[in-house]
């Protein structure tokens, strides 16, 4: 990885029905919960597919003849006529996404929004994993390593350093944290959000409910208040962000939607023809993007990456967080739930995170992270194909297999909420994934499917065909792991 900075000219819960009369607003809490710090995240992903949509149209123009009397780098016109031959390129393309908030903003080079996104070739997937701002690290610099947040990583070394080589040890450490290298970087000031609406002539929604928030930042330590009314409403750069951050007077789940109504907008305002037929505003958009981004992608990896985008279906964008939102008293967990926050006095009162396994005196414990990226990286299939799994106990040991559904489900494995679980009298000696698969028919679950290859990789079972599933009673799922009297010598 070469870093040279250039300005481009399931929610699945784990309740299995011990969740009880609560179990629905433990659901709705921490379906919420999964919206935190979601606000970086949505204009840096919305930002991100502006650019590469606006400059894909571009190059889409170009190729077809279209005539928009754009004036563009002498790279692209080099470029694109090789566009369509095939290159030998690798399987995979991983992109670290970094979020400032820039100049004139609180924390000018801190990395809230800390995203590494996987670009597979074979698969047609993209695969996002985020890392969260206070995850506490060991952070390495030009003078000796000291502690924090990762979100520091990049501006302390910028002390020092270059932004090229400050930007490396973040990626080292992402790798470090994930087990993934990193190929390339991108890195977006925010302030580009408000500037790239604005020159699109705003974007219209439709407000589906009355919005009063008293308390949001006027950016100078202290609050205004925002009100936006019901219906259909041109909005502005300033109030299109005002509406996607406001959470005081809401939850985080409707912040979630709003941020979804506002980023729809915004693409179908991009790719209206208004938009994309004045070339005035075309040169305008492409200026106010790349003035807000530094990358050392190339201008050729930008336009396949356009290319990519183009025919990416919505459901291959597979979007993953770390979080602490695993319960164990309520039998809760959620995708991603490897984290946990320790006591703050252990820490100097701040307020951090730790992987599971961490300690404030070893952070650097990161190893079911690395499992949970693996199958995130390079098993992208496995949520594709999302096959239900059931357990079934036959060993004497209560709660093995509810135990077994939790830790699956934070993996991303499609354990249904209800009767997922069950036991036999059986004597079953060897555990073992059972799945149905008909070879002569192609019906069922075949050997080779992402989920039986991740199975077999995590659980360190052996997998078997049958003709049908034999103790589940759930019609559908045609995978059952079977918890043989040998489970807990062989268990992970």
């Amino acid at each position: 990885m070469t870093f040279k900075k250039k300005k481009l000219s399931h929610y699945e819960s784990a309740k299995t029905g011990i969740l009880g009369e609560n179990g629905t607003d433990v659901a709705k809490k921490y379906l919420a919960y999964k919206a935190k710090n979601t606000v970086v995240f949505f204009v840096l992903v919305s930002l991100l597919s502006l650019f590469i949509g606006f400059v894909g149209f571009v190059a889409l123009a170009q190729v077809s003849g279209v005539k928009l009397e754009l004036v563009l780098p002498t790279i692209v016109t080099k470029t694109l006529p090789f566009l369509k031959a095939e290159a030998s390129k690798p399987e995979k393309l991983n992109i670290l996404l970094t979020g400032v908030g820039g100049a004139g903003h609180e924390g000018t080079d801190l990395t809230d929004t800390i995203i590494l996104a996987s670009v597979n070739r074979r698969t047609k997937t993209v695969s996002m994993l985020s890392l969260p701002r206070d995850l506490y690290v060991e952070i390495p610099t030009s003078r000796g390593n000291s502690y924090g947040k990762v979100n520091e990583i990049y501006q302390r070394n910028l002390k020092n350093s270059t932004p090229e080589l400050a930007m490396k040890s973040l990626a080292d450490k992402v790798t470090e944290i994930t087990g993934e290298p990193v190929d390339k970087y991108l890195n977006i000031d925010f302030s580009g959000f408000k500037k790239f609406v604005d020159v699109l002539g705003g974007v219209e929604i439709d407000v589906p409910e009355d919005l009063v928030d008293f308390e949001y930042p006027d950016e100078n330590w202290g609050y205004q208040t925002f009100r936006i009314k019901k219906g259909f409403q041109a909005l502005s750069g300033d109030t299109a962000l005002k509406y996607v951050r406001s959470r005081h007077s809401t939850s985080d789940f409707d912040r979630s939607v709003r941020q979804q109504l506002v980023l729809r907008a915004i693409k179908d305002k991009l790719f209206s023809i208004d938009a994309l037929t004045s070339p005035t505003k075309l040169s305008t958009l492409y200026s106010t993007v790349t003035g807000h981004i530094k990358t050392d992608l190339q201008f050729d990896e930008i336009i396949e990456l356009a290319f990519f985008a183009k025919d990416l279906k919505s459901s291959n964008m597979l979007s993953f967080n770390l979080n602490d939102g695993c319960f164990q008293s309520v039998s809760f967990c959620q995708v991603g739930g490897f984290l946990y926050t320790p006591l703050r006095e252990q820490f100097g009162g701040m307020s951090v995170l730790l992987t599971e396994g961490a300690t404030a005196t070893n952070v650097s414990e990161y190893s079911v992270i690395r499992k949970f990226a693996n199958f995130i990286y390079n098993y992208p299939e496995l949520f594709l194909e999302n096959q239900e799994i059931t357990l079934v106990n036959a060993t004497k040991y209560t709660g093995l297999a509810n135990n077994l559904a939790m830790e699956l489900k934070k993996y991303g494995f499609n354990v249904p909420e209800k009767k997922s679980i069950s036991s036999t009298k059986d004597t079953i000696a060897q555990s073992e994934i059972r799945h149905v698969w008909n070879a002569e028919a192609l019906i069922g679950v075949a050997p080779d499917s992402a989920t039986l290859r991740a199975l077999q990789l995590y659980l360190g079972l052996p997998a078997r065909a049958e003709s049908a599933v034999k103790y589940t009673e759930l019609v559908g799922p045609q995978i059952e792991i079977i918890l043989g009297t040998d489970a807990k010598s062989v268990l992970p």
